[in-house]
């Protein structure tokens, strides 16, 4: 029968080729290549061996994470405007509130959204417009309809989701307005072949990742007709639409003056200026 020794000496390969393979894969190649029947048990502690002759063992890598962190706090200098964000994970809030004491801690509208399902009807409807609020007086507005609705949200929120998530409660310094986590999550599955690798080989994985990715867009740059991209066309013929409540009157080659209209009665005017991309 394979040892857990046999197993770690024969996954190295692949460890090395895929450092996320787990041991339901790593059990199905041993098997299909020796034509011999191993456990899951045996397998995943083989793969952990083999783990460790790689990368080190898991607890050293993370208290090697406190000399990293003050090493790239060297290299990058102070950060006193921080934002981190979270996906509603309660140790990971600990864990940062204690690393960065200074910094303004926001979670994820998705997943704060995700845990209140509980909550139905103009609840759980009504949470968006006060979440992409920008004004304070408008997120009161938004918010007072929740309450109305159901008056427990309140504390709720205050029990379970204390940190920022709304955008009138972000601070103005920090130049991102995202209520959501889509960016991270986006990287995160970008990168998720690699997340396992040294600092440096990820480092250098992303960067040939990116290099194909520039070419990529460079090739269908170079194809594409005229000026404008195609999908701001899309955008802008979709912008247009719609807008027969408007008057405009064109006031020389840079100039005009809109005015919204309310039962064929003026209700507001601009007067805009397109070379300073300003309304007067």
């Amino acid at each position: 029968m394979a040892s857990q020794s046999w197993v770690a000496e024969r996954v190295v390969a692949s460890l090395k080729k895929k450092p996320s393979i787990g041991a339901k894969e790593l059990q199905q190649e041993l098997q299909d290549k020796y034509k011999i029947t191993i456990p899951y048990q045996t397998v995943w502690y083989g793969r952990q061996w083999a783990a460790e002759k790689l990368f080190g063992i898991w607890d050293d890598s993370f208290d090697w994470l406190y000399r990293f962190k003050a090493e790239l706090g060297q290299a990058i200098g102070p950060t006193p405007r921080l934002t981190v964000y979270t996906d509603a994970c309660k140790g990971l809030e600990a864990a940062v509130k204690k690393v960065f004491p200074w910094a303004e801690q926001r979670e994820c509208f998705r997943h704060l959204m995700e845990n209140m399902k509980k909550y139905h009807g103009p609840v759980y409807g009504n949470m968006w417009p006060p979440a992409r609020a920008y004004k304070l007086d408008r997120f009161h507005f938004y918010f007072n309809k929740v309450l109305e609705a159901n008056a427990d949200v309140a504390d709720w929120l205050d029990k379970y989701h204390n940190l920022l998530w709304a955008r009138c409660k972000f601070s103005c310094e920090i130049k991102c307005d995202y209520i959501t986590n889509n960016l991270a999550e986006s990287w995160n599955n970008w990168i998720k072949d690699y997340k396992d690798l040294p600092v440096d080989v990820l480092a250098d994985a992303t960067r040939e990742k990116t290099l194909v990715l520039f070419e990529n867009r460079r090739r269908i740059a170079q194809r594409l007709p005229g000026v404008i991209l195609p999908v701001v066309v899309h955008q802008l013929n979709a912008a247009s639409k719609g807008l027969g409540h408007l008057k405009v009157i064109k006031g020389g080659n840079e100039s005009a003056e809109v005015t919204e209209l309310y039962k064929d009665v003026e209700v507001i005017r601009h007067v805009v200026y397109l070379d300073k991309n300003v309304p007067a």
